[in-house]
């Protein structure tokens, strides 16, 4: 199942590049937007039920990944999914090394790590935009070092005694 989701996702890569530039531009292009957008939730839905169930919830590596993915190959999508296939595997393999050495000889969950990683991530990146929408440009060193905060909150909680 999740090997034909993948198959669909790059089988889309094209189209998805194309309705990238807009509904109407990929409409003129000879693209049938609706289609494709219905082709791409389907595709979506299998990989993250697969994943889900496959792995439990490091459902972060999900969100980040390709946002790095994006900023390291550009915007083509026949090389954001590949790159972010390997950056996933990658983050997932490094949180696991780092989660043995937190708190040796015991292992903390890969699970929390990430979520911690990727929730300051995703502060990070979105946080710019919410900024500048709450409080204007000049406060927005406020939500990376509030990010951290929690960041750091936890952790503290994942390690209180119990």
């Amino acid at each position: 199942m999740g090997s034909g989701g993948l198959l669909g996702a790059i089988m889309l890569s094209r189209s998805v590049t194309v309705l990238s530039l807009g509904d109407e531009i990929a409409a003129n292009l000879g693209q049938r937007t609706k289609l494709v957008k219905l082709g791409c939730t389907v595709v979506v839905l299998v990989l993250a039920g697969v994943a889900v169930s496959s792995v439990g919830s490091i459902g972060f590596v999900g969100l980040m990944v390709p946002h790095v993915a994006r900023a390291l190959v550009g915007v083509d999508y026949r090389w954001i999914i590949p790159t972010s296939a390997i950056l996933g595997s990658l983050l997932v393999v490094l949180a696991d090394i780092g989660a043995r050495m937190v708190n040796p000889p015991f292992e903390t969950p890969v699970g929390a790590l990430i979520a911690v990683i990727g929730g300051i991530s995703f502060v990070g990146l979105v946080g710019p935009h919410l900024a500048r929408q709450l409080v204007g440009a000049k406060h927005q060193f406020l939500l990376p070092a509030s990010a951290l905060t929690g960041g750091l909150l936890l952790i503290l909680l994942i390690y209180l005694p119990e």
